[in-house]
């Protein structure tokens, strides 16, 4: 009954790969072949494909897509000619809060791959401290991150302006929290790919190791591993996170840079010059007429819809502009479709970003007004601003408010208002009110703030 199965499944195999071929222009074609001598030389030749794992951060794009479906007519193709291929460890880059529309768009493409079906095929997500397969109904009930969470409430109140903290590059921060433990690879030789330019990735590592000098100087450099870079940024999202208690002020991260196999970043951008485009792989791999292209920049990991209603409460809460017409222009800068931006009304389009930041990093709409304010830092120095233009009803318990912030005696009801209004702790409000960070963590603060999240400098002058 075995052996039936697995001709069974070898047969639909067969299927997968002629259906990718046959939808595969000649030069696409060409590129495949390429492909394949390139990964068996990285994998030390024929001999040792089968104990070969090809890491494949896998975005929302069509780029990203587009190279999944190129690795895997890869993998099938040498599985037809010997009798071991590598494997796949597809790891899912979805944000907490991501669409149910858009976790649909990954599994219609990973069905049209028959990648559930096959165990040479690992499907991952990327969620902070564990492993977790891919599954939407799971992904979309499961519960909100704690660390994460205190890591998005905290990041406009650091030093720096606030929207560049929330939008900016503290993104790739908890990014690479949630990669890092699907990137080590300890029994078997590895290598990275992802569907960005090599220009990018080398800004993005670059920038990564800035960062990482800024919080320790004298940590000794990198090894040649891309999980030990994840693993070091990782780290800097977690010291960040902790922020203001003194034992996480006290040191910046302290990094382990040991690999037992060093995962190697691999380079296939001159094979895959095709990725993104619209072609015939695209009903193959179930994407529509509204599906977004590949996303400018670095951008391509990240939610625009989410970055532009951010983006949208700054304009409207600091500087009484239009919530929707900034919305509008972020999304159009990130080239969705008209027919996308106005399928929703404008009301719908910020109930439903509420809904997944509250779903997602548990951020109600009056604690994402008190964070774009950041009201608590400098003893309290925007409270009062905060207070009129928000809550102008607590105007009289202001001088409650900051007693309570400096550890004074106050009235029950003053402390459960200060921490609903900003989903903190007392204790972290008054750490922040008198807050007075380190030298490293000061400038790897600024370092921060001063980058979007294709990593662009949004201040003139030079960081650190």
């Amino acid at each position: 009954m075995s052996d039936i199965h697995d001709q069974a499944m070898q047969a639909i195999f067969r299927q997968v790969l002629e259906r990718l071929l046959e939808r595969m222009a000649q030069a696409q074609r060409a590129s495949l072949q390429l492909l394949i001598q390139r990964l068996l030389v990285a994998a030390g030749g024929a001999q040792s494909i089968g104990r070969f794992r090809l890491v494949v951060l896998h975005g929302p794009d069509r780029a990203s897509a587009h190279l999944l479906a190129c690795l895997r007519a890869a993998q099938l193709s040498i599985a037809q000619r010997s009798a071991q291929t590598f494997s796949l460890r597809v790891v899912v880059l979805a944000l907490p809060g991501t669409r149910a529309v858009e976790l649909a768009r990954h599994e219609r493409c990973f069905n049209a791959l028959l990648l559930h079906s096959d165990a040479r095929v690992e499907l991952l997500v990327a969620r902070p401290e564990r492993a977790q397969p891919f599954d939407v109904q799971g992904l979309l009930n499961e519960p909100v991150d704690a660390l994460g969470r205190k890591a998005w409430l905290l990041s406009g109140h650091l030093p720096g302006d606030p929207l560049h903290n929330l939008l900016g590059s503290r993104s790739w921060l908890q990014l690479a929290h949630a990669c890092a433990p699907l990137l080590r690879c300890e029994e078997q030789d590895c290598a990275l790919v992802m569907a960005m330019p090599a220009s990018q990735r080398r800004r993005l590592l670059a920038w990564g190791r800035r960062c990482l000098r800024l919080a320790d100087p004298e940590q000794p450099p990198l090894p040649p591993c891309i999980a030990a870079w994840v693993e070091g940024v990782a780290r800097l999202h977690s010291h960040l996170a902790r922020l203001p208690e003194p034992s996480a002020r006290a040191s910046a991260a302290s990094i382990n840079h040991a690999c037992a196999h060093p995962l190697q970043l691999l380079d296939l951008d001159e094979l895959l010059q095709h990725l993104g485009r619209q072609d015939h792989l695209d009903p193959v791999l179930g994407f529509k007429g509204d599906t977004p292209a590949a996303l400018p920049g670095l951008h391509g990991f990240y939610d625009p819809q989410l970055q532009g209603h951010v983006r949208g409460l700054q304009v409207q809460h600091l500087a009484a502009g239009s919530y929707l017409q900034t919305v509008r222009s972020v999304l159009e800068a990130c080239q969705l479709s008209r027919g996308q931006l106005f399928r929703l009304s404008p009301q719908a389009l910020r109930d439903e970003a509420e809904q997944r930041l509250e779903r997602g990093y548990g951020v109600d709409a009056q604690q994402m007004a008190c964070l774009l304010f950041s009201p608590f830092i400098d003893r309290g120095r925007r409270l009062e601003r905060f207070i009129q233009r928000c809550h102008p009803n607590m105007a009289v318990a202001l001088p409650y408010l900051h007693g309570a912030l400096q550890g004074q005696p106050c009235p029950a009801p003053v402390v459960r208002w200060l921490v609903g209004v900003s989903g903190l702790s007392l204790s972290t409000l008054r750490g922040l009110y008198g807050l007075r960070l380190d030298e490293r963590t000061l400038r790897l603060s600024r370092h921060l703030a001063r980058r979007d999240a294709g990593l662009r400098m949004r201040v003139s002058d030079a960081c650190g």
